[in-house]
């Protein structure tokens, strides 16, 4: 069976009957979702390959629980699941917040974000937060931010911006020095 051309739906039904190829279907085809959740994210002096384990869990108990009869699509319950996994993984180890420009500045309440004063709230620290953090920036590690935000991969940025796997690395390693001032 050619699990590529398969709808959401139709591995999830297929995957609670115990197939195991359906499930890894949707491991892969939501394994960059995982990705982005997880570059919200960092460990001092960790490995990032911790939160992306951590965000595949997330993923998996996703696919295993999912019930399309609540009306939700997978696509926003697998998001819910792997932020929840995070953020309970970065409580319990000690990872520390990255701000993301999608999430704005997530805080421990994720109940509240629909609140508009929470919103707000979040936008202006946001703004507050980044226009303090490009100042320290230099145009190299802000074109790389906004890559990585962006979802790119280091090879991606790597690519984009005519330089090495390391190079970026090390940028975003000190992006994320510079962040630490701030939070």
């Amino acid at each position: 069976m050619d699990y590529s051309i398969c709808s959401d739906q139709d591995l999830i039904f297929s995957a609670h009957s115990g197939d195991r190829h359906a499930e890894e279907e949707l491991l892969m085809r939501y394994r960059q979702k995982v990705r982005i959740c997880a570059r919200r994210f960092y460990l001092l002096g960790g490995d990032d390959e911790d939160l992306l384990q951590e965000g595949m869990i997330g993923l998996l108990n996703a696919v295993r629980s999912f019930n399309p009869a609540l009306g939700t699509s997978f696509n926003t319950y697998a998001e819910k699941c792997i932020k929840s996994r995070l953020i309970d993984a970065a409580q319990f180890k000690g990872y520390v917040e990255f701000i993301s420009s999608e999430d704005l500045v997530l805080e421990d309440s994720a109940d509240e974000e629909s609140n508009p004063e929470t919103l707000l709230i979040k936008y202006e620290r946001y703004e507050e937060v980044v226009s303090q953090l490009r100042l320290k920036l230099s145009k190299y590690e802000a074109s790389v931010l906004d890559l990585y935000l962006n979802g790119f991969s280091y090879p991606e940025i790597a690519e984009r911006l005519g330089k090495s796997d390391r190079s970026i690395y090390n940028a975003i390693q000190r992006i994320r020095a510079k962040l630490s001032e701030f939070l």
